[in-house]
């Protein structure tokens, strides 16, 4: 193989427009933008959502960036940062099961923060969503159940779909995305500790990091600072580093000619997944 993996999901990421896209993935695409806000607005009055937009506010100061579900403006990436944590609270965000993960709650806020940065239109969301579900999907399904033992993938996988929403939206070149998703990976994070500690209000940081790391990923590339090609299946990188038995192939597998979104689901309740047959029982 000539190229490294992340330059041949830039090139994806890169290519991408809206017209390759079906109906019924734009149609879908669009219900979990939906499902996304909806999860926002039911959690922002909450005062863990209070708690996140205020430590938003005092990190990031002043912007140009809204968070969702309140009258505060602060600068991008920690819009993202909040709007993600918003997402997150209710536990009613959206899923895939196969890379056990939840992708709306990083890679939408993203996208909103970034609407202050730069013209999009309603085309522009989608495609940045679609590649956004396309690489966290590609990349928890690459470190499977092994990595989900320690990591939460929302947090880890979920920093390549929030950087490839971040690159899109930014309408950076195809070696800026490739340099994005190299950034990305340098700064996944997000251990499962917080539940063995009863400490869940901890478990909203992970998707806030992650799509706000997604969008450093990105401003970093965008100033023209290379990140390491080789960043999945390198010695140190992120394929041997994060599990014991990763399929770098799912990385790629039938790219382009299916969409990860169209696999996304939606909860029945507003719990966590492995609740729902006891609720249902």
């Amino acid at each position: 193989m000539n190229q490294s993996y992340a330059e041949i999901l830039a090139r994806h990421i890169f290519e991408l427009k809206y017209e390759h896209l079906s109906s019924s993935t734009i149609q879908k695409t669009k219900q979990c933008l939906l499902d996304y806000i909806g999860g926002v607005f039911h959690a922002s009055k909450s005062d863990t959502a209070i708690s996140y937009i205020n430590l938003a506010k005092e990190l990031g100061g002043d912007g140009t960036a809204e968070i969702l579900g309140s009258k505060v403006k602060t600068t991008a990436s920690y819009a993202a940062f909040a709007n993600a944590a918003l997402g997150h609270i209710a536990e009613t965000d959206d899923g895939h099961r196969a890379s056990i993960m939840h992708i709306g709650t990083v890679v939408f806020p993203v996208i909103f923060a970034l609407k202050s940065e730069t013209l999009i239109d309603g085309k522009d969301i989608i495609e940045a969503a679609v590649v956004g579900y396309e690489l966290a999907i590609r990349v928890g399904e690459c470190l499977n159940q092994s990595h989900y033992n320690t990591w939460h993938t929302t947090a880890t996988a979920g920093t390549f779909g929030a950087a490839a929403a971040a690159a899109k939206i930014l309408k950076l070149t195809e070696e800026q995305t490739a340099w994005t998703l190299a950034h990305a990976g340098t700064q996944m994070a997000g251990l499962w500790q917080f539940l063995d500690d009863s400490c869940l209000t901890a478990k909203v940081l992970h998707p806030a990091k992650s799509a706000q790391n997604g969008i450093i990923a990105a401003f970093t590339a965008k100033a023209n600072i290379p990140g390491p090609s080789h960043i999945f299946e390198g010695k140190r990188g992120v394929a041997n580093a994060y599990s014991t038995n990763s399929d770098l192939s799912y990385l790629i597998k039938d790219l382009g000619k299916t969409y990860k979104v169209n696999e996304a689901n939606f909860k029945a309740y507003p719990t966590r997944g492995q609740t729902h047959s006891m609720i249902d029982a």
